[in-house]
């Protein structure tokens, strides 16, 4: 894992503790909790730690509906601009999607970073364009109390 998370409960609200270990900056990030709440987060600088206070609050249903709706792909005729919720759907994704939806009812959450044009894990003979490559690393994680 590029990154390494710890959630705390801290009264009415959550405190996320984000240690960064890639050589890389992540972008943003969020957590999502159960009851589909979510908690956004800033920028994270390489191989430093960073902690944000906050809440988390309800989030649109478009991410329940794809999940109960997905039959393992996004119809590419559907998505007209790259929002980031289809990376989660996305074949080879879809799975371990869901699994961690089954970990959420079970109270824990999701600790979601994105990372901006790492070094892609594959190389391409004879390119004639140039490619923008984008990490959204995903860390299921268990809140602790106080």
């Amino acid at each position: 894992m590029p990154f390494a998370a710890r959630l705390r409960r801290r009264g009415e609200g959550i405190e996320l503790e984000i240690q960064n270990l890639s050589d890389r900056p992540v972008r943003s990030g969020f957590v999502r909790l159960g009851g589909n709440r979510v908690m956004r987060f800033a920028a994270v600088p390489p191989k430093s730690k960073r902690t944000f206070p906050g809440r988390a609050v309800a989030e649109r249903k478009a991410w329940e509906r794809c999940v109960k709706a997905s039959s393992g792909h996004v119809p590419t005729g559907s998505v007209s601009r790259f929002t980031g919720e289809q990376v989660g759907f996305a074949w080879g994704s879809l799975q371990r999607t869901r699994r961690i939806e089954k970990y959420l009812t079970e109270g824990a959450a999701v600790v979601c970073a994105w990372y901006d044009d790492p070094p892609a894990d594959f190389a391409l003979r004879r390119r004639n364009a140039e490619f923008r490559h984008t990490r959204l690393a995903r860390l299921v994680v268990f809140p602790e109390e106080g």
